[in-house]
């Protein structure tokens, strides 16, 4: 699994537009922040401003993970016209064989025999996507961007740091590790 923070921006506009709401000074709103980020009630909705830009390789079966926060915030890998059906997974299987790029064993994560590659490579020339998608394994690698929010990312590490899956605790490391405000993200002991 790789995960990159590409860009990162909003948490002066989150301190500012505290001003607003809160009546503080601007040099005070960092440290509330913090003390909202956890609350419950809504009120660390302010996370929302702070908004980055990440690009992830995962495999299937996580992303499969990922689909069920119903979030859309992501763009496929490589970024083609959009009259493609991204929902589907079909763009990406067009692509690939309008440009004739094989599925291969770096395709996955651990090993996959061949005869199997070649029966995915097979399908994908056909034309048959439909059946390809129902045969890929939960192994195989795919790449999308996502465009998120603190507020989405505080809920995701939230429930899933410590999960038994090792994918999502190590998705959640790296995130930890690359957000320049990690204090919105996890609880301080």
């Amino acid at each position: 699994m790789n995960v990159e923070i590409l860009g990162e921006a909003g948490y002066d506009w989150a301190c500012y537009a505290l001003t607003k709401c809160r009546k503080g000074r601007l040099d005070r709103m960092p440290t509330l922040i913090e003390r909202l980020a956890f609350k419950e009630n809504g009120e660390g909705k302010v996370l929302r401003f702070v908004v980055m830009a990440i690009d992830v390789t995962a495999p299937l079966g996580w992303w499969r993970h990922f689909d069920t926060y119903k979030f859309r915030g992501e763009l496929p890998i490589p970024d083609i016209p959009e009259t493609l059906s991204e929902t589907s997974g079909f763009w990406q299987w067009e692509y690939r064989q309008k440009h004739r790029i094989d599925i291969t064993e770096a395709d996955f994560e651990g090993v996959i025999p061949y005869s199997f590659i070649d029966r995915l490579n097979s399908l994908l020339y056909s034309g048959d996507h439909t059946q390809l998608i129902i045969e890929l394994p939960q192994s195989f690698f795919q790449e999308r961007v996502i465009i998120c929010n603190y507020n989405f990312l505080n809920h995701v590490i939230c429930q899933r740091i410590k999960h038994k899956a090792l994918e999502w605790r190590e998705f959640c490391k790296k995130i930890i590790e690359q957000v320049e405000h990690p204090e919105l993200l996890v609880r301080r002991a």
